[in-house]
């Protein structure tokens, strides 16, 4: 998702390949940092992503099929534990903040077809 599957428009650094390590800081409303870091283990432009994040550990396969004029995402995490994934919607809201990176991404996949 390089170029013009939009991965730019959402955060990736410039000059972002689509492989190898991406390291960011997320700021909180009350001025908490948090530091990430994910490694992009593979990349089919416009079809698949997979990245593996560090602390909290788990990984992403997301997955893109095209039907008709429609688009199909399987967005799946494989996390370490049933005690992390509770954890992460517990204390960060994490199945909040999932559903808000999807509606970004229809957002912005709307916004190419006008």
């Amino acid at each position: 998702m390089v170029g013009a599957c939009g991965l730019q428009e959402h955060g990736a650094p410039d000059g972002f390949s689509g492989r190898g390590l991406w390291e960011m800081t997320m700021h909180d409303p009350d001025g908490t940092e948090y530091a990430y870091k994910s490694v992009f283990r593979e990349i089919i432009f416009c079809r698949k992503i997979v990245y593996e994040h560090f602390v909290p550990g788990f990984i992403a396969t997301i997955l893109f099929e095209s039907l008709g004029n429609k688009t199909v995402i399987d967005w799946s995490m494989m996390i370490e534990t049933a005690e992390l994934k509770d954890f992460l919607i517990r204390e960060h809201k994490a199945d909040i903040g999932q559903q808000q990176n999807m509606d970004r991404l229809v957002s912005y996949v709307n916004g190419m077809k006008n």
